[in-house]
């Protein structure tokens, strides 16, 4: 086959820069500012200093485990996988791999731990795609003749965590911007309403609407995972075709439907 790469969720990756920009703005340099403060006011100026360090370290720490994702790469091809960073590489074979390890927590968290004779690989369930990444290391495993390394009921657990993981992110990258400008669309709307028509309360169902919408067809997703998966063929239910679209209808329409009746009775009284 041909090798296929894996990597973590684009917002971990641009996630380093965010970081270390908050922390410069929020901690490093105001602890500074503070600092020089304390020098021309003859206060205890090793405090101030300390504190400016302080944040200085966390924002390296934090840059460190940002840079750490954004430079990991997974690369599966027929004979194994490899693991680069930026100060890692490790390459292992389908056949030394000796365990799998997924501690989890369903449908939330949790990560796979690919044991072998080199340092162990874990991914965390915000790698892009990682339902797929087990099947291609489950399937790699299983034809190297060693799917006693496994646990199948355990990792087909984890599989329907990984799978409903990759669905709920993709979905919020799709919807991210749509939701944000609805919403602010729709709060200005409300404000309207609440000012002309109090106490027109209703209105404020306008706010919550695009997130509920959100939240509901991540319900429908987990139920039909929930209920819909085939352990026996390690395969999840595809994905309902109109899932978001019927959701946000259907939750506009009740939102619609409650406003024009409070409204309704608001005059009428």
């Amino acid at each position: 086959m041909e090798p296929r790469v894996y990597r973590y969720l684009p917002h971990l990756r641009w996630a380093q820069y965010l970081a270390v920009g908050l922390y410069s703005l929020f901690f490093v340099g105001p602890a500074a500012l503070l600092a020089v403060r304390a020098y021309w006011l003859d206060q205890p100026f090793l405090a101030y200093a300390g504190m400016s360090l302080l944040f200085g370290l966390l924002a390296m720490a934090l840059l460190f485990v940002f840079r750490t994702l954004s430079s990991a790469r997974v690369i599966v091809d027929e004979e194994g996988l490899r693991y680069r960073t930026f100060r890692k590489d490790i390459r292992v074979r389908f056949d030394e791999i000796t365990g799998l390890k997924h501690p989890w927590i369903p449908y939330t968290g949790g990560w796979l731990k690919i044991i072998s004779d080199k340092p162990d690989i874990r991914l965390t369930v915000v790698l892009e795609n990682l339902d797929e990444l087990v099947m291609d290391v489950k399937a790699g495993i299983d034809a190297a003749g060693k799917s006693d390394v496994y646990d199948r009921h355990k990792l087909f657990r984890f599989y329907k965590t990984a799978g409903y993981g990759t669905r709920s992110w993709g979905r919020l990258y799709k919807l991210f911007i749509p939701i944000v400008l609805s919403t602010i669309v729709l709060t200005a709307i409300a404000i309207l309403a609440l000012a002309s028509c109090d106490p027109f309360y209703p209105a404020i169902l306008l706010i919550i609407a695009p997130m509920s919408g959100l939240l509901l067809a991540e319900a429908r997703s987990f139920w039909q995972i929930l209920r819909h998966s085939d352990e026996r063929a390690f395969q999840l239910p595809e994905e309902p075709k109109g899932l978001i679209k019927s959701s946000m209808l259907v939750v506009a329409g009740a939102t619609l439907a409650i406003n024009v009746v409070a409204l309704g009775v608001f005059f009428l009284l």
